[in-house]
Order: structure tokens, then C-alpha cells, then sequence
């Protein structure tokens, strides 16, 4: 129970910080943008940009 406490605070701390950073994340593989392209592409967009679903998988892949 206090684990499952712990884990939405953690969340909600890191969909704070995401939404005001301005890092570019890849579309495809969400990757931070470190150079022009990645995946053989150039698609990029801040964490406030993608639609919520995307929001929610790529928080699941910061959690421990």
C-alpha cells in the first residue's frame, strides 16, 4: 500500500518536471535529442507535445 503511495507521487513528480523541460524526446524510440536525427529520422517533441497516451507509456519507462 505505502509502495503503491510512494509510486504515484514519484509519477506525478516526474510528469511535473517533464512538462516544464524543454528536452526534445525522438517520436519513435523516445530517446532525448542529442544530435539532428535519430532512427534514421528527425521527428522530436518536448514531453508537453505528446498526446497522453504516449505521456503514460514513456513516464512507465522512467519508472523504477
Amino acid at each position: 500500500m505505502l509502495q503503491d503511495e510512494i509510486n504515484e507521487v514519484l509519477r506525478e513528480f516526474l510528469r511535473e518536471t517533464f512538462l516544464a523541460s524543454s528536452q526534445t524526446y525522438c517520436c519513435y524510440c523516445g530517446d532525448e535529442q542529442i544530435s539532428i536525427g535519430c532512427c534514421s529520422e528527425n521527428h522530436f517533441q518536448t514531453f508537453a507535445d505528446m498526446d497522453k497516451r504516449t505521456q503514460e507509456e514513456f513516464l512507465d519507462g522512467e519508472m523504477p
